[in-house]
């Protein structure tokens, strides 16, 4: 079972709040044909789901989304859902992703859009 949770506060208490839901422990069942046998105890596992916004000057577009590195959420369909969401409500462009991405290692990764800048006087407003 998976719960979805929306967090807002001030960081030390969010992360007290999420260190006392990895103190829990569950029992996990094995279902047999007649009854239901206790097999092993399992904690909680308590993964962010966050959205950033990383900002920088759009001549360095190329180099950033390979750094970024997009991969790890491609077989999540339900994951796709949010990523439209957050894409129409943030206005944001639908990019490709890059081919030569570098995929960070325990991290799933997914971009969202891109969103450019305002210029000013031919300075672009960061």
């Amino acid at each position: 079972m998976h719960a979805y949770v929306v967090t807002r506060g001030v960081e030390p208490w969010v992360r007290r709040w999420k260190e006392n839901l990895e103190w829990n422990y569950c029992t996990r069942h094995k279902f047999g044909k007649k009854k239901i046998i206790p097999y092993d105890i399992l904690p909680v596992a308590v993964r962010p789901v966050q959205l950033w916004e990383i900002v920088f000057p759009e001549t360095s577009k190329k180099e950033i989304l390979k750094k970024i590195g997009c991969c790890g959420y491609e077989k999540y369909s339900f994951l796709r859902k949010f990523v439209n969401f957050f894409s129409r409500m943030l206005g944001l462009e639908v990019v490709p992703i890059p081919k030569d991405s570098q995929c960070p290692q325990w991290v799933g990764v997914h971009l969202v859009g891109l969103k450019k800048d305002i210029y000013k006087n031919g300075i672009e407003q960061l």
